[in-house]
């Protein structure tokens, strides 16, 4: 969102990252993109939040706010903000203001070649042979991308021969996940950090799953797409867009953590033999949908086409 937007408009971006260690990555990586982060979790207690992002706004009068995700500790300022006039745009949240991500936007760049031999290598450094069936989910380990239905689901397919689950992310649950695969003594799914790249992660796998609850585009699912791996998914985030006629099979679960549907979707693509295409059959569709998205998306936010200025 923030590389799409930089360009046009000057980003300040209140976050309270200090949760926890994924949310500081997150706030960096922002920083680098070109936005102005004040983090407030660090050394404000969540009661003066609210007076903390007045001030804010009181400081760049911002004619639009964008806000990222949802937190109710905000809503005072937000609704004041609306009192006030302002335009007030909500991606990947709820309620009144909500807009959400330009359908079908794919937030990953083409990926280059990836030679088979590379893949044959990623394989193998995540431990999953060549003859398993690989389920990969790649999120954030937080309550919207719904992990726990990862291993909820390997566990109900847990007498299914040859399949087998990685689960590639960090986050606050990731202690938790590790007790609930402990309590099911789980031997079909594995939780490993990211080490490898996104593509490369796509392209090994037999098929991408994500649970998410999250509005966004999945990347995982975006990735799918572009390298053309099939994928289990829930509904949401425009994902039904990812999945043009010339591109990979998709299963999108309306049901969202119902993980007896999930591990049906699953079931069926094995049965189905769905199997990864020529991503270059869908390149052409890929780069549509990514221009057309951060068209929509600057729409969204600046609520016409940028000036000459960039204001």
């Amino acid at each position: 969102v923030v590389s799409s937007l930089i360009d046009d408009v000057r980003l300040v971006v209140a976050t309270t990252a200090a949760d926890h260690a994924l949310g500081l990555r997150r706030a960096a990586q922002i920083e680098r993109a070109g936005a102005l982060v004040f983090e407030l979790g660090s050394v404000l207690d969540p009661s003066v939040w609210p007076s903390a992002v007045e001030r804010l706004l009181s400081r760049f009068d911002p004619s639009t706010v964008l806000v990222l995700g949802s937190d109710d500790r905000f809503s005072a300022p937000w609704s004041a903000l609306e009192d006030r006039g302002r335009r007030f745009v909500r991606l990947g949240g709820h309620g009144a203001g909500t807009a959400g991500l330009p359908p079908g936007w794919p937030p990953v760049a083409l990926p280059d070649d990836i030679q088979p031999q590379r893949l044959l290598e990623v394989r193998a450094e995540v431990g999953v042979p060549v003859d398993r069936f690989l389920v990969l989910t790649a999120i954030d380990l937080v309550q919207r991308t719904r992990p726990e239905d990862v291993v909820t689901v390997a566990d109900r397919l847990r007498n299914e021969q040859g399949l087998e689950f990685l689960l590639v992310g960090e986050g606050p649950l990731e202690a938790h996940l590790v007790d609930l695969m402990r309590y099911l003594e789980r031997v079909n799914v594995r939780l490993r950090r990211p080490r490898h790249g996104l593509h490369e992660l796509v392209a090994a796998a037999d098929l991408v799953f994500d649970p998410s609850e999250d509005a966004a585009v999945r990347p995982a699912v975006a990735a799918a797409a572009a390298v053309g791996t099939p994928v289990v998914t829930s509904a949401g985030g425009g994902v039904e867009t990812l999945f043009p006629s010339s591109g990979p099979a998709g299963l999108v679960v309306e049901e969202v953590g119902d993980t007896k549907v999930l591990a049906d979707a699953i079931l069926e693509v094995r049965r189905r033999g769905w199997t990864a295409i020529d991503p270059e059959s869908v390149r052409e569709d890929i780069r549509r949908l990514t221009s057309s998205g951060r068209e929509g998306l600057r729409r969204t936010v600046l609520g016409s086409p940028p000036s000459a200025n960039g204001n």
